[in-house]
C-alpha cells in the first residue's frame, strides 16, 4: 500500500503551481513590517498556515476535497514548500494542483489517500519526502 501510494504521488509530482502572495501589513509605530501569513481550515480537524511561502497542513484526519484548484483556500498564493504534518490522513482533490513554484513537498506516514489532481504540475519540485 505504501509503495503504491508513494509511486502514485511521485508520478503525479513528476507531471506537476503559481500563486501570488497575500500581503498582511503589520504596523509598529512608524515602522512597517510585511509578512506573508494566512491561515484557515481545510478539513473538519485540519488547519493550514501559509508563512513566507511555506504551506503547512496540520491536525488529524482528512482534508476536504475541492472542485477546482481555484477553490482551495490558499489558491493565488506563492507556495514554495508544502509540509503535510503527521496526523493528516488524506490530501483533497485539487489541493496543490498547479503550484509551479513549489520546490519541496513533505508527506507524513499517516497519509492514506491522495485525491485527484491534488499534486500535479509541480514543475520546480526538487524534493519529495515520502517516509517509509
Amino acid at each position: 500500500m505504501k509503495r503504491t501510494l508513494s509511486f502514485l504521488c511521485a508520478l503525479a509530482l513528476i507531471f506537476s503551481s503559481v500563486i501570488a502572495p497575500i500581503r498582511v501589513q503589520a504596523v509598529t509605530g512608524e515602522e512597517h513590517v510585511h509578512t506573508e501569513i494566512a491561515s484557515g481550515e481545510c478539513g473538519d480537524n485540519l488547519t493550514w498556515t501559509l508563512d513566507e511561502g511555506t504551506l503547512t497542513i496540520s491536525g488529524e484526519g482528512d482534508m476536504w476535497n475541492w472542485e477546482s484548484r481555484e477553490a482551495a483556500p490558499w489558491y493565488g498564493q506563492t507556495v514554495t514548500v508544502i509540509n503535510v504534518e503527521e496526523g493528516v490522513t488524506s490530501i483533497g482533490d485539487y489541493a496543490f494542483n498547479f503550484y509551479r513554484d513549489c520546490v519541496s513537498f513533505n508527506l507524513p506516514t499517516s497519509l492514506k489517500k491522495i485525491g485527484a489532481f491534488s499534486c500535479t504540475d509541480m514543475d520546480s519540485l526538487e524534493e519529495l519526502v515520502i517516509p517509509e
